[in-house]
């Protein structure tokens, strides 16, 4: 490693995340959920793999996201997305939520 190099592994919270979440219209994502006022990403640190250390930068995790995965925007995701955000930010309250050792129970739903 140069010695130069040192500046790529340091960490620092004004970095953008590398996984920036896209939050325009699309045909499964609404307009109004783009102007939504709880709709901001959840900051996620992950590790490099299974047993690695952290990632050196943060990425986001988005509605549009979660709606692509899911399949479509529903009721049910937005509720839930809000009503995680809002628990993360109790749990991680400077903001980045540390994936690594985190675990969600819940129900299953219809959708």
């Amino acid at each position: 490693m140069e010695p130069g190099d040192q500046k790529a592994f340091e960490m620092t919270k004004e970095e953008k995340p590398l996984g920036a979440s896209d939050n325009s219209p699309d045909w499964f994502y609404p307009e109004w959920a783009v102007n939504a006022p709880n709709n901001q990403p959840i900051v996620v640190r992950d590790t490099a793999s299974a047993l690695g250390r952290y990632n050196l930068q943060t990425k986001e995790i988005g509605l549009k996201d979660l709606a692509r995965i899911h399949g479509h925007m529903c009721d049910g995701l937005v509720i839930a997305f809000v009503e995680i955000k809002a628990v993360l930010s109790k749990v991680f309250p400077d903001g980045v939520v540390d994936r690594t050792d985190l675990q969600v129970v819940s129900k299953n739903g219809p959708c």
